[in-house]
């Protein structure tokens, strides 16, 4: 394959993965680091481990006898419940009132696909849960997405118009909240403290939950700040089901609402990396901004 055929396939296929994330703009690879249980944090025995005629007792040395190289048993006690992480976490990014204030948002973000040198710049224009966005990559054109009301539709380059449905539809809704630990209960069926584990050096807590029509997402909080660092589920899309993670970073305060700044998400073998650009909460927003294409208005 020549060096422009291969160029343009590369961009194809990073375009497709593109397309699969509910927002271009870093919320949101490959199956995240597995989270620490009781039973993952109990070393197994060592083959030195000394014979002991009670089995019991041998039992309770192999246990506290760490493997080489094992990591340090993380504590599984006093675990938070998921409701009150969520509530601390609505606390730490301004809280509920500051978030209600909230009626339009302006978004822009700098992406990078690692080791590809494609680089996608993502804006959006979000109206009390309606938007608009697009996404430009060099060498393939615009994407474009809409919510309004109850449709959202995308386009791109490969795929054209289309309306997007059932799993994935409610995914994107999922996405777009601009606080999802404020508004859980309007997505999500239940919500359950699954572990403590330890990211860079620093203690996190892994809640699990899961929606009517069996979707599971894993959010990851700092247990000190109680920000949330990272997430991971399986986005449906066009491809199929990609298994996917997000890391947020470099938090910072907008008008008393704190907003991730950095993020790193990997979906099937490629990691995309995304830097904020500008952020307006409040934004004014023209009139006809957040408006489907003719195309797609009054088709089901």
């Amino acid at each position: 394959m020549n060096p422009i055929m291969r160029s343009t396939s590369i961009r194809k296929s990073t375009l497709s993965l593109l397309i699969a994330l509910p927002l271009f703009a870093g919320t949101a690879g490959c199956e995240p680091p597995p989270a620490a249980s009781p039973d993952d944090a109990t070393p197994a025995a060592t083959e030195d481990t000394p014979a002991v005629a009670d089995a019991d007792a041998a039992a309770a040395d192999a246990a506290t006898t760490p493997a080489e190289g094992a990591a340090p048993e993380v504590a599984q006690t006093d675990l938070p419940s998921a409701e009150s992480l969520f509530a601390s976490n609505v606390d730490a990014i301004g809280g509920k009132a500051k978030i209600d204030m909230i009626k339009t948002y302006y978004r822009e973000d700098d992406m990078e696909v690692v080791g590809q040198g494609i680089k996608i710049n993502n804006k959006m224009w979000w109206s009390n849960g309606d938007y608009y966005s697009e996404a430009t990559m060099p060498g393939m054109g615009l994407t474009r997405g809409w919510k309004v009301g109850e449709d959202i539709w995308s386009e791109d380059p490969i795929n054209g118009l289309r309306k997007i449905e059932g799993k994935e539809a409610n995914q994107q809704l999922r996405a777009m909240e601009l606080a999802i630990t404020a508004t859980w209960k309007n997505h999500f069926s239940k919500a359950e403290t699954k572990a403590r584990r330890m990211i860079d050096g620093k203690p996190a807590i892994d809640v699990v939950l899961v929606t009517n029509d069996g979707d599971e997402t894993v959010m990851t909080f700092d247990e000190e700040s109680k920000l949330l660092v990272e997430q991971s589920f399986t986005q449906d899309t066009p491809m199929g089901k990609i298994p996917t993670t997000a890391l947020s970073q470099g938090y910072k305060d907008f008008d008393g609402f704190t907003v991730s700044t950095k993020s790193s998400m990997q979906m099937a073998g490629t990691e995309i990396v995304g830097t904020m650009v500008d952020f307006k909460p409040n934004a004014k927003i023209e009139k006809g901004k957040i408006t489907l294409p003719d195309a797609a208005k009054g088709k089901k």
